[in-house]
């Protein structure tokens, strides 16, 4: 395979300014994990999933020019309509501006912005939710009709202080609390200390406590004056950050570097602690306040905890650690203490989201989360690479080796890249996705307000081939409407639309031309309990169209999946329950009276039909990442296929290359099923190789699947059909021709499926523990994996320059251990004692034994050597059939590894497979990609071709760090 290692696109992550945590419960019930919030500069905001420690980046809603997120704030708000049910999520956001908006988290659009001439708007607050039983004796004076709902405060640039009401649903401004008449009074941060009272740091040297209990005349309770700054610096003291602990302490961190602690009562000062060489940024505390956090300009994160030996009267704080995690300041910080997880979130301009242990802070590694999105903003398509940024769009082309002269050496005098075309889209929305047809011809770009069709014209001269883009017709409905998700079919005639109401709909594409007719498919009704996050578990999540573009899968955030199949009308006739109907156009009865843009509307005899709901996919254990379906059939015989498929359904296409029903999905926590769309089954081979029988390597990767792509085809020497998935710091292969080999928990070894394992006893049980203790240092509270014993405090501060955690592979301590237990004397009774199979191993040998042959002699770890597609393919065991629940010979060539698995390649933005020349593009006879593989002649074979891909890396980002003053600098993000 031919890897073209591109470092040329010009991907800047945007800074992180802001984390909030959704509010949550200390045992969270099934689909009800908590969702921590990232907002950006670009505008951006994200949602991401902890999975038990995973991490999944779920949903991105994205922002404008000008739009930076500079503070986000969760409440829970009652249904004023049924009062029984939870309390539904709602999440706000200011930046930059006088104004506070609410974002729809099911359809990622702004919902209402709030009312009141405020001036700029520099922090937001949460009220504490209403304890009757609990909480200070102020809790319980609010107002009665208040108790059920939440307010915001809002602080301001001149100094104002404003409460913003949420009652029914609705965001609007109810009275100021304070207005501060000095000119230097701005509002920087804000903490409630309990539900009536508020504690505000200013820029001013000052932290003023305020109650909005209606029944105080003078809401100011007390003004704590820091004194003035250090000499030559400036006057006046920033309070940046305020943090307060459970039993009423105020915590505040400021210009000066400076920690203070103050009395809950008296709000005397009760120590102060300098950790910082500059300013204190941002703060967070753990739920029980013996352990506090602290990060600012000087990118030190330090840690303080509660003295052991402390007296109610005299408690003392004390440094535990300080690491040096982020390349630049770090601004923004956030706890999560809920179910197993119990971890502190940060972020700054270097853009990595990083994870550090809160309740375990010494016995565990941090974990940096990689700057490449989850859902990268890079598409590929013959040799065109389109990536995307704000507004803009880059198109480049990847040279072939035959326009590069590439020698045997693979040296080149040439580059292998060009940048084709750059294009800014009007308007001040981000782009929120882009697709290209797989002839590379057409361009659907979308934001968030409207959607855009173009057309790339190829043309060449004085030997330098350029791109025009020029605008295509689209419908008004559809230019006026955003989209989540773009993808074009791969025969060019569909194009598929995810907007805001997560409905797929569909629209026909001729030769550009756009039909004016919208079909809307219809999603299964899935009875589910009402649940805060029901709507936003329905958002989808990915989409995967078929190779003969006959199937359509898509998959949402609660991994529930929808087939939908184009079907004949007579096919619909004769099997297809109408009860069952998944798709309808819109104004169906007034569609002929509807005009196209260029051409007639969709051809009446196809249509878009939901599989049956017995035959849909069951759920999955958790959201989908990657959809792709299988490689096609070959046909060895020249003669026409017959009407009807071996599933007894209509063959709407048929062709040479028959369409494959064989879904392949691969999930938030990197497990792979492949099942048969249209029976909604396990495929024979997802029954033989579960998710705990994938390569070990790939079981321990804490980043998950970002992608994946197909190598497959017919040769001279057989078949081949590997699928390649893709992370931001791993590459692996699967050959899905094989079995994968059975890996023994206990030992690390093959097994031989085809006689029981026979070992001694104590040798399993001592090595056991072995395994043991090292998958235990991967369970950790949700951040790194645990420190080895021995390790010191000093080694857990050591960051790798890419990020990665310092961990040993388990491979590698799994032989260590096995060579020093060899030399050991054994017990010759134990030796003679049969060892009894794991009950899930067992299952699992009598499974494969029963549904096929086997590989006996495969390579169990196949992270030796690339893969050479001249070098490693074996013959086939005859054509695979479109019904891919029927069982198949697997192949036994020892040659062959059934995986492989890399981490050289990092941090991986995207991967693309290449196919044709720069010069071919008028020529529909040639091979081309489709549907994410290479599809090769199986009745012209002749010598193999070489697989060409297109791997994007992206350099870690580099933030340009500010000259400091040794304290005291005043840099906070907007200006002092």
């Amino acid at each position: 395979m031919d890897i073209h290692r591109c470092r040329f696109i010009d991907f800047a992550p945007s800074a992180i300014n802001t984390i909030a945590i959704s509010p949550h419960q200390d045992q969270p019930q099934k689909g009800e994990q908590p969702q921590l919030a990232v907002g950006r500069a670009n505008g951006d905001i994200e949602l991401w999933n902890p999975l038990n420690g995973l991490w999944c980046q779920e949903s991105i809603f994205c922002g404008g020019k000008d739009r930076s997120i500079e503070g986000l704030a969760w409440i829970q708000s009652p249904n004023p309509e049924e009062p029984a049910l939870p309390p539904k999520p709602r999440l706000f956001s200011i930046g930059c501006s006088s104004a506070v908006t609410e974002w729809n988290v099911a359809t990622g659009l702004p919902v209402r912005q709030s009312s009141g001439n405020l001036s700029e708007i520099w922090c937001i607050a949460t009220q504490p939710p209403y304890k009757p039983s609990k909480g200070w004796p102020d809790t319980a004076k609010a107002g009665d009709s208040d108790k059920q709902h939440q307010r915001l405060a809002v602080g301001c640039a001149d100094g104002s202080v404003a409460l913003l009401s949420t009652k029914d649903d609705q965001l609007d401004f109810e009275r100021y609390i304070a207005r501060v008449s000095e000119k230097k009074a701005r509002a920087l941060c804000m903490i409630w200390k309990s539900r009536n009272v508020l504690a505000i740091g200013y820029a001013d040297s000052s932290i003023r406590v305020y109650s909005i209990s209606s029944r105080r005349k003078d809401p100011l309770v007390r003004t704590i004056s820091l004194g003035g700054g250090p000499r030559g610096v400036r006057a006046e003291k920033l309070i940046w950050a305020l943090g307060c602990l459970p039993d009423g302490t105020l915590v505040s961190g400021d210009s000066t570097g400076e920690i203070c602690w103050w009395d809950r009562e008296n709000y005397g000062l009760l120590q102060k602690i300098q950790a910082h060489e500059a300013d204190v940024l941002c703060l967070a505390t753990s739920k029980d306040g013996r352990t506090i956090f602290s990060g600012g300009i000087d990118r030190k994160t330090v840690i303080y905890v509660l003295s052991e030996h402390h007296t109610p009267s005299r408690r003392r704080w004390a440094v535990s650690s300080h690491k040096r995690i982020h390349t630049h300041d770090v601004k923004a910080m956030a706890s999560l203490e809920s179910n197993n997880i119990s971890v502190v979130t940060s972020g700054g301009p270097d853009a990595h989201l990083t994870i550090m242990p809160l309740a375990k802070h010494q016995e565990e590694y941090h974990r940096k989360i990689p700057f490449v999105p989850q859902k990268p903003p890079i598409v590929g398509a013959r040799r065109l690479v389109l990536n995307w940024s704000a507004n803009e769009l880059s198109i480049w082309r990847v040279r072939s080796r035959q326009q590069l002269g590439l020698s045997e050496s693979g040296v080149s005098d040439h580059a292998g890249f060009e940048l084709a075309a750059r294009m800014g889209l009007k308007g001040e929305e981000n782009i929120a996705c882009a697709c290209l047809s797989s002839d590379g011809k057409l361009l659907a770009v979308s934001t968030s307000a409207e959607t855009k069709l173009f057309q790339i014209r190829h043309k060449h001269a004085d030997q330098r081939r350029s791109i025009k883009i020029s605008k295509l017709p689209i419908p008004d409905r559809l230019s006026r409407s955003g989209a989540r998700l773009l993808s074009f079919s791969p025969d060019k005639q569909w194009l598929l639309i995810v907007g805001d109401s997560n409905k797929p709909v569909m629209y026909k594409v001729d030769k550009g031309l756009m039909s004016s007719r919208e079909i809307t498919l219809k999603r299964l009704q899935r009875p589910t309990q009402e649940r805060p996050w029901s709507a936003y578990s329905r958002r989808i999540a990915c989409v995967a169209f078929s190779v003969q573009s006959t199937m359509l899968a898509t998959a949402d955030l609660a991994g529930h999946i929808d087939v939908w199949q184009l079907q004949e009308r007579a096919a619909r006739s004769r099997g297809v329950n109408e009860g069952d109907s998944s798709s309808s156009s819109s104004n169906d009865s007034n569609a002929d009276a509807k005009t196209s843009v260029g051409f007639a509307s969709a051809n009446a005899d196809r249509s878009w039909r939901h599989t049956p709901a017995e035959d849909s996919p069951p759920q999955l254990p958790s959201g989908a990442t990657t959809l792709s379906f299988s490689p096609p059939s070959h046909m060895h015989s020249s003669r026409a296929p017959s009407s009807r498929n071996e599933n007894g359904r209509h063959n709407n296409n048929p062709s040479k290359l028959m369409d494959n029903d064989t879904l392949v999905v691969i999930t938030n926590t990197n497990e792979i099923f492949e099942y048969s769309a249209l029976r909604g089954r396990l495929t024979p081979w997802s029954r033989r190789n579960p998710p705990n029988t994938l390569p070990p390597r790939l079981q321990v990767q804490r980043d998950r699947a970002i992608g994946c792509f197909w190598d497959a085809g017919m040769e001279s020497a057989g078949s081949r059909k590997r699928l390649w998935v893709y992370g931001a710091n791993w590459l692996c292969m699967i050959d899905m021709t094989q079995d994968l080999p059975l890996v023994d928990d206990a030992v690390g070894q093959q097994i031989d499926t085809a006689e029981p394992s026979k070992q001694n006893k104590r040798k399993r049980k001592r090595e056991r523990q072995a395994v043991e203790e090292h998958r235990a240092r991967h369970r950790s509270s949700g951040a790194g994996c645990k420190v080895k014993a021995g390790e010191g405090a000093e080694s857990v501060v050591k960051v790798a320059g890419d990020g990665a955690e310092t961990s040993p592979p388990a491979v590698s301590q799994r032989v260590a251990h096995r060579q020093s237990m060899a030399d050991e004397n054994q017990s010759d009774e134990a030796a003679e004692e049969e060892v009894e199979e794991d009950g899930a191993v067992a299952a699992l040998m009598k499974e494969r034994r029963s549904l096929g042959a086997q590989p006996k002699d495969a390579r169990a770890d196949g992270d030796n050597e690339l893969i050479q597609d001249g070098e490693t393919d074996t013959a086939s065991n005859g054509p695979k059939t479109v019904d891919s629940s029927r069982d198949l010979t697997l192949r036994t060539d020892p040659r062959t590894p059934s995986y492989y698995l890399t981490t050289k390649y990092r941090p991986i933005l995207g991967v693309f497979s290449l196919a044709g020349d720069d010069d071919d593009d008028d020529d529909d006879e040639r091979e081309e990609v489709q549907g994410g593989f290479v599809n090769g002649d199986s009745e012209n074979a002749g010598p193999k071709r070489m697989v060409e891909v297109a791997l994007v890396e992206v350099p870690e980002p580099e933030a340009t760090l500010r000259g400091r003053s040794g304290g005291g600098g005043g840099g906070g993000g907007r200006g002092a």
